[in-house]
């Protein structure tokens, strides 16, 4: 994607250009980033459940700590993942719904472009 504007000679407006492709590409690494986090809920998942108890006078509030960083609830691994995983999913359905509204605009133009020049 590149913006250009009014501090470039001949420019009368701001505007963006887009590349469909670069659009594909950010939405695949982004996909790559989602699958990745994904991955990182699923072992947190894994990890959540309690370890026993050791001897140390220690032991309960680091367990406490422990169970509230990896468990579910607010402040907890597995509440941000999956808060992440929520932005990557809206961020990549908006990449696509720019993409697909930019490729549909190009073709209309171009269709009415190729029927003036017919005409």
């Amino acid at each position: 994607m590149k913006m250009t504007g009014m501090e470039d000679a001949g420019d009368e407006a701001d505007r963006i250009e887009l590349d469909p492709g670069e659009l594909n590409w950010a939405e695949q690494e982004l996909a790559a980033r989602y699958d990745e986090l994904a991955g990182y809920l699923s072992s947190a998942r894994e990890l959540g459940g309690g370890l026993q108890d050791g001897t140390s006078p220690v032991t309960r509030p680091m367990g406490r700590a422990f169970g509230l960083r990896g468990g579910v609830g607010m402040g907890g691994v597995q509440v941000a993942l999956q808060g992440y995983l929520t932005e990557l999913a809206a961020l990549r359905e908006a990449i696509r719904q720019v993409r697909e509204s930019h490729v549909n605009n190009e073709q209309q133009t171009a269709g009415v472009m190729r029927s003036q020049y017919e005409e």
